[in-house]
């Protein structure tokens, strides 16, 4: 997750946090207020000083209402977002390990190839080898050839 978000998030966390303590006091104000109305009055039913206190008391029930949805949503948010996330770090990773495996495929393919140019090289040297001594070998057989018929042409003429 980006830094923004963090920081987003954190800031609202702070700012719903903030209304929450200031929505808690004003309730706990508003029950205390209705608990001394309730306590100072002979008719606490039909009571103005009762009946305001409790439209007050409803009022700041309403705002930590309000609030804890606003929480819901914003944990819903994050949740959306942190599920986005994930599922681009998904998806990355399966595009990773997809890449991986075709370099691990061209790295095969590249061995191979490396192995035939190997033997093609070798095969190559062993023909040269093999020339060079085919020429050698020629050369002796021409120049055992030329004594051979030197020595019979003296054969033949010593008669």
């Amino acid at each position: 997750m980006n830094s923004s978000f963090t920081t987003q998030r954190d800031s609202n966390l702070t700012l719903l946090q903030a209304k929450y303590e200031e929505n808690l006091s004003s309730l706990i104000t508003a029950q205390k207020n209705l608990e001394s109305a309730i306590s100072g009055s002979d008719n606490p039913k039909d009571s103005p000083v009762v009946k305001s206190a409790q439209l007050e008391v409803g009022a700041s029930n309403q705002k930590m209402l309000d609030l804890v949805d606003q929480l819901n949503k914003n944990i819903g948010v994050t949740n959306n977002k942190i599920k986005d996330f994930a599922k681009l770090a998904d998806e990355n990773r399966k595009q990773v390990l997809t890449r991986n495996q075709q370099i691990l495929s061209q790295d095969k393919s590249l061995e191979d190839m490396s192995l035939k140019l190997i033997s093609r090289n070798r095969q190559s040297e062993f023909s040269l080898e093999r020339n060079g001594y085919s020429r050698v070998m020629l050369v002796i057989l021409v120049i055992i050839n030329v004594i051979l018929m030197g020595y019979f042409g003296y054969l033949i003429t010593r008669k």
